[in-house]
């Protein structure tokens, strides 16, 4: 049986999310790092990523750079894919936000 892939579509992600910068893995495909965590700093809007191969737990989102803490020097309307876990999604689609992580 085929699994369905999800899809988020566009989201609002509150300030404060935490979701994981990408590394590159075998094939050359990008995959969720567990070195590299970023975290929102304004409430923005995500584009999912659906089309990107093996999310979950991890989903891809597209978010433009001004939004994000990477600590480096980047052009502000670059987009950068950030993945975040389902609880995460679903806790900023609920308008919740966890203050313990």
């Amino acid at each position: 049986m085929e699994k369905i892939m999800k899809n988020f579509n566009k989201v609002i992600l509150k300030k404060d999310s935490i979701g994981r910068l990408s590394d590159v893995g075998a094939y050359g495909y990008w995959y969720p790092s567990f070195e590299h965590k970023t975290k929102l700093l304004n409430d923005c809007e995500a584009e999912h990523l659906p089309l990107w191969r093996n999310q979950d737990p991890y989903y891809a989102f597209k978010i433009k750079a001004a939004y994000l803490d990477l600590n480096i020097e980047i052009d502000e309307d670059k987009d950068v894919c950030v993945w975040f876990t389902e609880d995460e999604i679903v806790t900023n689609l609920l308008g919740k936000r966890n203050k313990s992580k």
